[in-house]
């Protein structure tokens, strides 16, 4: 039998609304670490979303590549593969190859193609062994598929045509490790996309040209034994060999409450198949509040907030403070309304987010409410929308507008990935 930790959307260098979180990655990496080896595991699989930006500072890319080289050092026997996401740069993954390669580390950040365009297979199929050493299962390590990875341009993709395309990677590449001997004959795919009823993170997914435009079909996966996913922050199944391990931190003050899981899937493959063991817990680091529980006028809210104060330490390192996320219903204009706030709970936790509401009982009438925000706390479709509705048109932004304005904006990341890439 063989052991593998499935994890994914690691997100290491994620700011949430201005705050740094390397305290955060870096203590999710040390129980990573520890897991692995408490569950002697035989192989971690990470797919997808190892950075949140394509150009991760030196402090974010040294706390990767530290992890990896001490679970190298402390389990040398066990199999690690990773793959590129979505927010990944594939260059900057694939440029240090040769090094990881020299210590048992594959890394696969962009799609591997031969000359003449076909999927180089061979390059893609990883071995993983079992405690004898031997070769007991292969997996199809495929990174988050780009546009130019499928050979058209962003005008030609179709629901039909992206399936089509994005199946017959995959149907080459169990074609290609059913050729392979192993001594359970089975299949792992490994993915960064999204399927046909998977449940999205508005807040902190984004829309992928490949991936949340055009849902896959649990048919991309037909002869696999197990697909282990990544892209979607929310653990879930899409069938129960179809599974996305969650992101192992909450990555927005919506992932920090239920239905939200945060969770290592392990893995376990013999003659009879792949299949889900169990799932463990991530520890949070730190903590996320909502005070009060649901908008409530300023004295309500004051209290609240004096409450919680009172009930938590000053905590010197802002690293180590709880997030803090405040609604609250106002019937007049507030513009100290975070200072006042500020000035309540300063020293013990960090301020991230302030829902505000109007009173129904206000002059005003009621509002479906606001948030005073950043424009990273909104999605790119978003900001679509609400200019829509602000140059005066009606109704909702027609479907073909929204695939343009998707494909343009996953153009000009991808673009913008390539310039800090040669930087």
């Amino acid at each position: 039998m063989v052991k593998i930790i499935h994890t994914a959307d690691w997100h290491i260098g994620q700011m949430l609304h201005g705050f740094e979180r390397g305290n955060e990655h870096r203590d999710f990496l040390k129980f990573l670490l520890e897991t692995m080896k408490s569950e002697e595991a035989d192989a971690l699989v990470v797919a997808g979303d190892i950075f949140d930006s394509s150009n991760p500072s030196a402090e974010s890319q040294k706390l990767a590549y530290d992890f990896l080289s001490e679970l190298r050092e402390e389990m040398p026997h066990a199999d690690i593969i990773l793959t590129g996401g979505n927010h990944d740069s594939w260059s900057r993954l694939d440029a240090p190859g040769a090094l990881f390669r020299s210590i048992g580390v594959t890394m696969i950040g962009r799609l591997r193609t031969k000359p003449d365009g076909t999927t180089d297979c061979a390059a893609m199929a990883v071995p993983i062994h079992d405690r004898k050493g031997d070769v007991a299962l292969y997996a199809a390590a495929v990174p988050f598929i780009r546009v130019a990875d499928i050979g058209c341009g962003t005008e030609d993709l179709t629901q039909d045509l992206v399936v089509s395309r994005i199946g017959g990677i995959y149907r080459d590449m169990l074609d290609y490790i059913k050729t392979l001997p192993s001594t359970t004959g089975k299949a792992l795919a490994l993915g960064h996309c999204y399927m046909v009823n998977g449940l999205l993170s508005e807040l902190s997914e984004r829309k992928v040209l490949c991936g949340n435009q055009h849902a896959l079909p649990v048919s991309v996966f037909d002869g696999y034994d197990f697909a282990a996913l990544g892209h979607l922050h929310r653990d879930q199944s899409i069938t129960p060999n179809i599974v996305y391990s969650g992101s192992p931190l909450a990555l927005s003050m919506d992932e920090g409450r239920p239905p939200y899981h945060h969770r290592l899937v392990e893995l376990v493959c013999d003659s009879d198949g792949i299949r889900v063991d169990h799932s463990i817990e991530v520890p949070a680091p730190v903590r996320m509040y909502r005070v009060p529980a649901k908008p409530e006028l300023k004295g309500a809210v004051e209290e609240s907030l004096r409450k919680l104060a009172a009930e938590l330490p000053f905590e010197p390192d802002i690293q180590k403070r709880p997030f803090l996320e405040v609604p609250v219903l106002i019937t007049t204009p507030e513009p100290g309304l975070e200072s006042f706030i500020a000035g309540i709970v300063r020293g013990r936790v960090r301020l991230v987010r302030i829902v505000t509401g109007r009173d129904q009982g206000s002059a005003g009438g009621v509002s479906s409410g606001g948030v005073i925000e950043h424009l990273e706390q909104i999605s790119e479709e978003e900001v679509l929308r609400r200019k829509w509705a602000y140059d005066g048109y009606t109704g909702t932004v027609p479907d073909d507008i929204m695939k343009l304005y998707q494909a343009s904006v996953e153009k000009a990341r991808e673009q913008l990935g390539e310039e800090e890439g040669r930087s």
